[in-house]
């Protein structure tokens, strides 16, 4: 199993953003040196302190000149506010500044919110998005683009690789969109983990070659309380705004769905104030010792999960703390679950 980094560019307790974002910088140098696989970068908009990352271009440009190894994702390009010729255009550009180590994933977009700002409905979200990822897939693999019947080639063109990508999933349908597209399936931060594993094992009946990845809060210091102590209420409040927004779907699928029935004890936890406990019971965060994020982290690969995106604190950690759990998962936990740089190179042959 390969893990990466999730970036959010959180600015919690009306923090100043440049600070917040030379943390996540410094964070991003760190999981190279410390052999992380990858970066994910999400794009947000209109969300406040929780994500200040609207231009996730930008921020994946100024990684890729940063960092030697890590793949960069784009975690996730909301398809019905993109030009798909403007999404092939970045990754091809990206991909040359970093050297191949351009990655992507596409969704309908997370919150009405967010669409209502740019003037489109959440209502044929996913139609738009099939339509944005025919034509991107399209436009990569021809490396032109034609409109109005001219014919012009993509600058710089697209490597053929890149025609492969992740969609972001939250629900069954989605997985299963996500395999019969032949897509790999990229989940949380909106979904427990239970659930997710569940679905998870549907989409891989349905399509065995996909990968997969979860997003997961963690923290690590060789001290099990003192890493609760820095890390658990800033995850506590980064889940609480996730699950804001998701919280009314979940709860709809649990109670609506028989084959979610099992999962039904979760639903008061979901209305109740975030807690690191809790979290930890979703399966949505594990903060601890390195020992405790690999035992962890090895019961993700047994199920067969492809990768695991670190999601660690929630921009409220100092950076000497931050580093220094990066670096303890570098050399404690990652020797443990797979040996990323050579696993990576094998996914890119």
């Amino acid at each position: 199993m390969l893990v990466d980094l999730a970036l959010n560019f959180a600015t919690p307790h009306g923090r100043d953003p440049q600070p917040a974002f030379e943390d996540s910088f410094a964070l991003a140098r760190q999981a190279d040196k410390s052999d992380f696989a990858g970066v994910w970068v999400a794009e947000s908009h209109f969300q406040g302190d929780h994500s200040r990352a609207a231009s996730p271009e930008m921020l994946l440009a100024a990684l890729a000149r940063e960092t030697r190894s890590l793949q960069l994702g784009f975690g996730v390009f909301p398809m019905p506010i993109r030009d798909p010729l403007r999404v092939a255009e970045i990754l091809a550009t990206l991909d040359l500044l970093s050297n191949g180590r351009a990655m992507w994933c596409i969704g309908r977009g997370v919150t009405a919110t967010e669409l209502a700002g740019f003037g489109v409905p959440y209502e044929g979200g996913r139609a738009k998005m099939l339509e944005g990822l025919g034509e991107l897939r399209n436009i990569v693999m021809r490396g032109e683009i034609e409109r109005d019947g001219v014919r012009e080639p993509v600058n710089p063109p697209p490597n053929a690789r890149l025609v492969r990508g992740w969609m972001a999933c939250i629900s069954a349908p989605t997985f299963e969109l996500a395999a019969d597209l032949g897509m790999d399936a990229q989940c949380g931060p909106y979904e427990p983990w239970p659930i997710a594993a569940q679905n998870i094992a549907r989409y891989r009946e349905r399509y065995p070659q996909g990968q997969t990845a979860f997003t997961l809060g963690a923290f690590v210091h060789e001290d099990r309380a003192e890493a609760r102590r820095l890390a658990g209420p800033g995850l506590a409040w980064a889940f609480r705004r996730f699950l804001d927004g998701s919280g009314p779907v979940l709860k709809s699928l649990i109670e609506t769905n028989e084959a979610f029935a099992s999962f039904r004890w979760m639903v008061p936890l979901i209305d109740r104030p975030v807690s690191l406990p809790a979290l930890e019971a979703l399966g949505l965060a594990i903060v601890g010792t390195p020992d405790d994020l690999a035992r962890h982290l090895e019961k993700l690969a047994a199920s067969g999960l492809t990768r695991v995106s670190l999601m660690l604190g929630a921009g409220d950690v100092a950076r000497d703390a931050l580093l220094a759990s990066c670096e303890l998962i570098g050399a404690k936990v990652l020797p443990r679950i797979a040996e990323p740089r050579v696993v990576t190179e094998k996914l890119l042959a």
